[in-house]
């Protein structure tokens, strides 16, 4: 006995993995086993009824897996077919939610890189955050062009010397 509750514990896990080769070959479109006909036929025109419903998008494609989720708990097979099917479907939907990933930095970077609206979008809310903070754009700051941050230039030099100076002092050298 212990043996059979087991196997269908795993069999559940399976489904809940989404991993149908181990879940057993059923029919996508199949009603639960032991169902009766009148059953069966409440099933067909609920899965209708959803595939229609704009609340349950993307149904028919989604239906395997809800199917599998029904499969998976037997505490379904109690509930009517409309709610048993309602709550197989977003179950799903929330497994699947459950199984994305944030995107690597790598990516969003790659991304941003791709779009040269992005890249102004960004570096234009940059220089909208260095001026919040009451920070000087940087004179010379990585762009690809994309924005139009000036050059700002604290004061011309007025000689050589205090062109030489400012240039020391822009590679951080004390020079006099």
């Amino acid at each position: 006995m212990k043996e059979k509750e087991k196997k269908e514990e795993e069999k559940q896990e399976a489904v809940l993995q989404n991993e149908p080769e181990t879940a057993g070959e059923e029919s996508a479109a199949a009603p639960l086993p032991d169902a009766g006909e009148a059953d069966a036929a409440a099933c067909e025109a609920v899965r209708a009824q959803m595939a229609h419903d704009g609340r349950f998008p993307e149904f028919e494609k989604r239906l395997p897996e809800t199917e599998r989720v029904i499969a998976a708990l037997p505490v379904m097979a109690e509930l009517p077919p409309a709610d048993r099917y309602t709550l197989a479907y977003l179950v799903g939907r929330g497994l699947e939610s459950a199984q994305k990933k944030e995107p690597a930095p790598k990516d969003l970077v790659e991304a941003l890189l791709a779009s040269p609206d992005a890249i102004r979008l960004y570096e234009t809310v940059r220089s909208e955050e260095l001026a919040e903070k009451g920070q000087a754009i940087p004179p010379h700051s990585a762009s690809k062009g994309a924005a139009t941050i000036p050059a700002t230039v604290k004061k011309a030099p007025k000689n050589l010397s205090e062109a030489r100076q400012e240039a020391y002092g822009y590679f951080g050298l004390d020079r006099a």
